[in-house]
């Protein structure tokens, strides 16, 4: 309806919009005729029994007959007046403003012709005759501009200049308001009005200042926590997103039956996601979840109200990402399977499908994760989605485990052809180096391993340490062990990563061994054994220590005078 449209301009419900200005016509309704015999006097009581008995159609007919019976009778403008109030409440705005117009070109209306031009106004306005509310209205302010109901005539006009898209003029209107009628109960509205307006225009400075002003002076308007959620969307685009968070933490906590309630709710998790706390994030998810807004069922929403649904698909997918970024790889899939069932036809059902393969990938379940990713593969052609590429990069890693090695180097290659720009390409070319490596192509598996050395996004990751311990690996399966050692020692400077380190000081000393240094060796297990005297290779350096002292030994024995 027009009504609800040009209510919601506003941010008033369309049916509350005659609340505006009828609460003055409710309460002077005709008055009850004093008992009497006279047929005027019997009609007219009827008409206002069947007004206040609000059955506005009979009230119609009833005040029109008394009209036509009784043209002459001093209650027969009040009767017209009061017939196109009855057709105001039951939605007959054409018909209604017609007959307010009618009453304003009668010799006899001079009492009621501020309320009648006002009212005229809104009838256009509800009844989709923007110019001509206009046009009304703009006679009523200048007919009588200091009656109480300006206030909410310039409303009503902003409202006609914002549905014809004059927006400079609205907002004109609505800081008329706010500047001049600051006690009136319009103020609010226009208040909230005008911030809405400037928001929509991305004068996103003005806007929030209105919503902060409503917020902190008007805290009893009916839609305060719209203010506060609006509030929040504003400080969440402009990169504010620690006061976009308090936002949704108030709607939270101050508003739990708010129809905002559950979006607030669902982006506070978000943030505290993004921001790493995932426990305050999973409490939120449960506490969603625990309401009766995830029964996941479709329900009829009411003009402008939230998709509850949507936000349910993606609370259950954030709920399965906390899972994964806390590495509790079992509780992956539950959530993700539900979504998949619930919404089969969510534009996130891809996304889970990929995110219930990458746990069971995690997991050690390689042979479901490859069926799974393969199946995938299909669906996903043609899709740029930054994770899609993690489909085939899953699927060469799990076959390089397999030691299906020319289906994993077909794979890894076309990732770098496919998606140039992805983040995790140093990953592909991790996995082509292992292929060449197994190949024999020991000088091309380095050149892909220095790709992941070099990359941008990879090089301070433990696929970059592994990668570099591989080029060891490569120069030592060729017995060139100068460079083997070379490139182990880099390995050591790769910090976070202690396992290969500690691999890496294991193989430093082996090279010196294969090239007979034995008194080398022996001091360098000696330096390292400490260190790494708590890890995997632990009692090898203490072994190898052993060895390489009594061969340093013996070496000296045979080479003395």
């Amino acid at each position: 309806m027009f009504a609800d449209r040009i209510g919601n301009t506003i941010g008033i419900p369309g049916c509350c919009v005659l609340c505006l200005s009828i609460a003055w016509a409710l309460l002077s309704k005709p008055a009850h005729a004093e008992a009497g015999s006279s047929e005027a006097d019997t009609i007219y009581a009827s008409a206002e029994d069947s007004y206040q008995a609000a059955e506005w159609q009979l009230a119609v007919r009833q005040f029109d007959t008394f009209g036509e019976l009784h043209p002459d009778d001093p209650r027969a403008v009040a009767a017209q007046f009061y017939a196109a109030e009855a057709q105001m409440q039951n939605g007959q705005y054409s018909d209604a403003h017609a007959r307010y117009r009618r009453l304003l070109q009668g010799p006899s209306s001079k009492d009621k012709e501020s309320r009648i031009r006002f009212r005229a106004g809104e009838a256009a306005i509800l009844a989709g005759s923007i110019e001509t509310a206009q046009a009304d209205l703009q006679a009523f302010l200048e007919h009588d501009p200091n009656d109480p109901l300006v206030p909410t005539a310039v409303l009503l006009l902003g409202k006609a200049y914002q549905s014809r898209g004059d927006y400079d003029a609205a907002l004109a209107a609505y800081h008329r308001i706010i500047g001049q009628y600051s006690t009136d109960p319009q103020m609010p509205v226009a208040l909230f009005a005008a911030a809405g307006l400037h928001g929509y225009m991305k004068q996103h400075v003005e806007a929030q200042q209105l919503y902060e002003r409503l917020i902190a002076e008007h805290a009893d308007y009916p839609q305060i926590e719209e203010a506060v959620f609006q509030l929040g969307l504003l400080f969440e685009l402009t990169g504010n997103t620690s006061q976009a968070a308090e936002q949704w933490m108030r709607i939270h906590a101050e508003f739990p039956a708010s129809r905002r309630w559950p979006e607030a709710t669902y982006r506070l998790a978000q943030a505290s996601f993004e921001r790493g706390d995932f426990s305050t994030a999973d409490t939120l998810v449960h506490r969603w979840l625990e309401t009766d807004h995830s029964s996941g069922s479709s329900r009829e929403m009411e003009p402008n109200r939230p998709d509850e649904d949507a936000i349910f698909r993606r609370v259950l997918y954030l709920k399965a990402r906390i899972a994964a970024a806390s590495e509790l790889w079992d509780q992956v899939a539950e959530p993700l399977e539900q979504l998949i069932t619930q919404f089969p036809d969510s534009p996130m059902r891809l996304p889970a499908q990929f995110w219930i393969a990458e746990a069971n990938f995690r997991n050690g379940r390689h042979a479901t994760a490859l069926k799974q990713l393969e199946q995938l593969a299909l669906l996903v052609t043609g899709r740029n989605e930054s994770w899609v590429a993690m489909v085939p990069l899953r699927s060469a890693q799990i076959l390089a485990r397999q030691g299906a090695w020319d289906k994993a180097y077909r794979m890894a290659q076309s990732i770098g052809e496919d998606y140039p720009d992805f983040e995790l390409l140093y990953e592909a070319d991790y996995v082509i180096g292992r292929c060449l490596a197994n190949y024999g192509e020991m000088a091309q598996a380095r050149q892909a391993y220095r790709r992941v050395i070099q990359s941008s996004t990879g090089a301070s990751t433990e696929t970059a340490a592994m990668a570099q311990w591989m080029i060891g690996e490569t120069y030592m399966h060729q017995k060139d062990y100068r460079n083997a050692l070379t490139e182990y020692m880099r390995t050591l400077n790769y910090a976070e990563y202690p396992v290969w380190r500690a691999r890496a000081a294991l193989q430093v000393g082996v090279c010196h061994e294969r090239m007979h240094q034995w008194d080398k060796a022996a001091r360098w297990y000696q330096s390292v054994a400490k260190e790494y005297a708590q890890t995997e290779v632990g009692s090898q350096l203490a072994i190898r220590q052993e060895i390489a002292l009594a061969r340093a030994g013996g070496q000296r024995w045979k080479t003395s005078p």
